[in-house]
């Protein structure tokens, strides 16, 4: 034989208890979380499509190792990388370091606008001994150095040497000289 028993039904999350005078659980709904109505919507829609080519834009920087120095004892490599934000923005460089083996980059120099000539950009970088690495450029409009980083059990030196023109140095960027210019591969 089967006993049912009704049992009160549980109270709706939304809806709070208070006991009046009488002992008798009365209802009071509280507010319901903001709904979007239709100007909610068109405003988050337009918020979107002003937002999304902004997160496009900011996708579009090329990051690219444009030269490599190993240290003289081979433990530690030096890497210049160009930041090309496009059109509208000068070229960045960054000057890395790290052991050969697995590589944990440092970061020790980081420059904006940095010329090797009066019309080529970059940065020129060289090992003076197996502890000091000079970075050569003729002039830069922002510049950060580390004076020393330790990487693979040894202190590194970085040593920023500015107003040293590079007449070898061809116009444009590093890169671009390094892949060749559209008009020379014909």
């Amino acid at each position: 034989m089967r006993v049912f028993v009704l049992l009160p039904r549980p109270l709706p999350t939304h809806c709070r208890h208070s006991v009046n005078r009488t002992s008798r659980a009365v209802h009071k709904p509280t507010a319901y979380p903001a709904r979007l109505g239709a100007q909610g919507c068109l405003a988050l829609a337009l918020l979107f499509l002003i937002l999304f080519p902004v997160l496009l834009l900011n996708t579009c920087v090329s990051r690219d190792v444009v030269a490599r120095a190993p240290s003289p004892d081979g433990t530690v490599v030096a890497r210049l990388i160009e930041i090309n934000g496009g059109a509208t923005t000068g070229f960045g460089y960054t000057v890395q370091v790290s052991r050969n083996w697995p590589r944990w980059d440092r970061e020790v120099a980081k420059l904006y606008e940095a010329s090797r000539s009066e019309c080529a950009s970059g940065v020129n970088l060289h090992w003076r001994d197996d502890n000091t690495l000079v970075l050569e450029f003729l002039e830069a409009e922002q510049a950060t150095f580390e004076r020393a980083v330790r990487v693979a059990g040894k202190t590194i030196s970085v040593i920023p040497t500015a107003k040293v023109s590079d007449p070898k140095a061809p116009c444009g960027g590093m890169l671009y000289n390094q892949e060749g210019r559209p008009h020379d591969r014909r």
